[in-house]
């Protein structure tokens, strides 16, 4: 019984420890994300804090039941943390944002590949930030969608973290197999909300590319032009990159 019911947050801290320190170089934890919520850090730390400390002067701690203690608070703190970073299933809203960007982008003269993959088990769970590769001229963007935060809150910087280390690992990857001198460039465009202030100031700092498109229906306006040459250059302007043309997209290297 009693190993058993060690066993569960053993199992538990073992899966933390791997998200905690990814083996991939340059991979930043999901839980850097945590620092841009201290409420929520709190929420979680402050209770098992206060649980040990007390449980430090009223009980052995040599004894089975101070260890005993320890494992519920172990359970309690990693199982909630365990989830970030997980994939979340996506709503017909936003498959539709995605659909929608990634059409506008092979408008404009990109080309477009969902859901890239480099066939390692352990860099492929790290690229799911990534909706899709797209080359053209000199560059190629990982571009992640996603919904802006609704109401009066703002869209912080830990959306492009996640999109940042992607791009990094997929250039490491490009540049070993011989990727014609491309380059990685992160390509965050946020649907609908608000871009805040430090999600700003990140995608300067790290060079993460940001888009911020007010609505659906702004799209969609865009993509309901039905002179292909005007639409190429609408959908160049409104997710500001260079309109790609004829034979100056250049031959994508496999990833």
């Amino acid at each position: 019984m009693i190993v058993t019911f060690f066993s569960v947050p053993a199992e538990v801290a073992k899966a933390l420890a791997a998200k905690l320190y990814p083996t991939v170089p340059g991979t930043r934890t999901p839980f850097l994300a945590l620092l841009a919520d201290p409420a929520k850090l709190w929420l979680v730390a402050a209770p098992a804090i206060g649980v040990v400390l007390v449980s430090v002067f009223l009980l052995d701690p040599g004894g089975t039941a101070f260890a005993a203690v320890l494992t519920v608070v172990l359970f309690y703190t990693s199982l909630p943390l365990s989830e970030i970073g997980k994939e979340k299933q996506l709503s017909t809203a936003d498959r539709g944002a995605e659909e929608s960007v990634r059409k506008l982008l092979e408008a404009a003269g990109y080309k477009a590949i969902t859901s890239p993959t480099t066939g390692d088990p352990e860099v492929d769970p790290l690229l799911k930030e990534v909706d899709f590769l797209c080359y053209g001229g000199e560059c190629v963007l990982a571009v992640g969608v996603k919904r802006g935060a609704t109401g009066a809150n703002t869209s912080d910087w830990s959306l492009a973290s996640t999109l940042l280390s992607a791009a990094n690992i997929l250039q490491e990857r490009l540049a070993k197999d011989g990727g014609l001198g491309l380059g990685v460039r992160p390509f965050l465009v946020l649907v609908g909300g608000a871009i805040g202030d430090s999600l700003r100031t990140f995608g300067e700092r790290e060079g993460v590319s940001l888009v911020h498109l007010p609505s659906d229906s702004v799209i969609h306006e865009v993509l309901g032009d039905s002179d292909p040459d005007a639409l190429a250059e609408r959908a160049a302007q409104l997710l500001s990159v260079p309109r790609i043309r004829g034979d100056s997209n250049r031959a994508s290297a496999s990833v």
